[in-house]
C-alpha cells in the first residue's frame, strides 16, 4: 500500500462560509471521490467528474492548526480512476453544502477504485488562512461500526464453520463438536454391506456391520494403509450366520493376538476395531475368531489367548518300529511336553515312546504291532 501527501487547497467559498457563520464553526462532514483534472486555484465550488461520497469517521488534531482526517468509500460496482478530491460541509450537491478543501491532479490520476473494494482515504489537512475554530472536523465514529454491522448481517455467511483438526491433534486451535466427539471415542456413522467389498475411506471412523443376509465366504477387504493416517480405523461387526474373512490390501499385514497376518475370520456376532499403523492394521476388541485360532481335526491344534499351544494326532501301526511325525503347525517358541498312548488287544502291553522331537515333529516309537494306533499330545509355544 502506497502514502501520498495530498495538498489540499481551501476553496474560496470554505472560506467565505467560516466567516460567515461567524461565531458557528463550519463542520467539515463528508469525503468525495471524482476523476476530473484540472490544476486547482482554490476557486473550485465541485469536483469536474464526481464519483462516490462517504463521511468522515476518524478525526484528531496532529498539531496546532493540523487535522488528521480518515474515511472509507465502500466498495460499490463502480470502477473508476481517483484523480480529484474533495472535503465538504454538508452532503456533496444538497442545499447548503459548501466544497471547503480541493486537491486534483492537472493530468493522471493515483490510483483506480476497483469493484467491490473499499478506498480507505486518510490525509492530514492544515488549516492555514482560516480563524482558529471557524472550521472544524466532525467524524461520524459510528459509521463505519454500523455500516460493518450491516455487512455482517447481510453476510450468509457471516460466521464460516470451523474445519475439524485432524484425530489426536494436541494444539490451542478451537475443537469444532465433531473432533469432541470422536475423541470421546464416538463412532463417525453406521454403514451396512452385505457382500464382498473393499471398505473405502469415507467410512473410516464407522461402525461397519456385515448384514444378516450376507451369504457365505464373503471378503472385506481393508484400504490401502498408505492412505490411512495412523489410529483411523472401522468397528466391524458380524451380524451374518457365516463367518466373513477381513484382509489387509494386497499382501498387508494385520496385527493380532501378537502374530501377524493378511486376513482373519470373524465369527457371528463378533466385532474387531481394526485401526491403521504405518506398516500394518491392528485389531482390538472382543473377537476370539483369530485369538483362539484352531484346526479341530483329527490331527489338529488349538492356540489360546496366552500363546500357548495345544495339539494333537494320531498314527496307524503296522508293525514294531519308529513313526516320523509332523506337527500340524509348527510351534514358534518351543515344545514344552509330548507325550503318546497305544491303543491295544493284546494280552502284552506295548511300549511306546518318542524321540528325535523338536518345534515341528517327533518320530514315535513302538515295541510290538499292536494292529491298531498310537495317539498323541503336545504342548508347546
Amino acid at each position: 500500500m502506497s502514502t501520498l501527501s495530498l495538498p489540499f487547497k481551501l476553496t474560496a467559498a470554505g472560506l467565505d462560509a467560516s466567516f460567515n457563520l461567524g461565531a458557528i464553526a463550519l463542520n467539515v462532514t463528508h469525503v468525495q471521490t471524482g476523476s476530473g483534472n484540472r490544476l486547482a486555484n482554490g476557486n473550485e465550488v465541485a469536483l469536474v467528474t464526481p464519483q462516490e461520497t462517504a463521511v468522515i469517521s476518524g478525526h484528531f488534531e496532529v498539531s496546532a492548526g493540523q487535522h488528521r482526517i480518515a474515511a472509507i468509500v465502500a466498495g460499490s460496482a463502480s470502477v473508476y480512476t481517483i484523480s480529484e478530491i474533495g472535503l465538504w460541509s454538508g452532503v456533496p450537491g444538497a442545499g447548503g453544502s459548501v466544497l471547503v478543501f480541493y486537491w486534483s491532479l492537472a493530468t493522471g490520476y493515483i490510483t483506480v477504485k476497483s469493484a467491490g473494494i473499499d478506498f480507505n482515504f486518510e490525509d492530514d489537512i492544515t488549516f492555514g488562512g482560516v480563524v482558529p475554530g471557524n472550521i472544524t472536523i466532525v467524524a461520524d465514529t459510528q459509521f463505519n461500526s454500523l455500516a460493518m454491522l450491516a455487512a455482517h448481517e447481510a453476510d450468509l455467511n457471516a460466521h464460516p464453520a470451523f474445519t475439524t483438526p485432524p484425530l489426536f491433534d494436541n494444539d490451542t486451535s478451537p475443537a469444532t463438536t465433531e473432533f469432541i466427539q470422536r475423541a470421546l471415542g464416538n463412532l463417525a456413522g453406521f454403514f451396512s454391506l452385505d457382500a464382498s467389498t473393499t471398505i473405502s475411506l469415507a467410512e473410516l471412523g464407522k461402525c461397519v456391520q456385515v448384514a444378516n443376509t450376507t451369504p457365505p465366504n464373503q471378503i472385506i477387504t481393508l484400504p490401502l494403509l498408505a492412505t490411512v493416517d495412523a489410529g483411523y480405523g472401522y468397528w466391524i461387526e458380524n451380524l451374518a450366520p457365516y463367518p466373513v474373512t477381513i484382509k489387509g490390501y494386497g499382501s498387508e499385514s494385520i496385527l493380532l493376538g501378537g502374530s501377524s497376518f493378511n486376513s482373519f475370520l470373524l465369527n457371528p456376532r463378533e466385532t474387531a476395531f481394526v485401526h491403521g499403523q504405518s506398516i500394518q492394521w491392528t485389531v482390538f476388541g472382543a473377537i476370539a475368531a483369530q485369538v483362539f485360532q484352531s484346526s479341530l481335526t483329527a490331527s489338529g491344534w488349538q492356540k489360546l489367548p496366552s500363546g500357548l499351544i495345544v495339539q494333537w494326532g494320531a498314527f496307524d501301526v503296522t508293525s514294531a518300529g519308529q513313526y516320523p511325525q509332523t506337527f500340524p503347525v509348527a510351534f514358534p517358541t518351543a515344545l514344552y511336553c509330548l507325550t503318546l498312548s497305544a491303543q491295544y488287544n493284546l494280552s502284552t502291553i506295548p511300549n511306546v515312546w518318542y524321540g528325535n522331537s523338536s518345534v515341528t515333529s517327533f518320530t514315535g516309537q513302538i515295541n510290538i504291532n499292536t494292529g491298531d494306533k498310537v495317539t498323541w499330545l503336545a504342548i508347546g509355544k
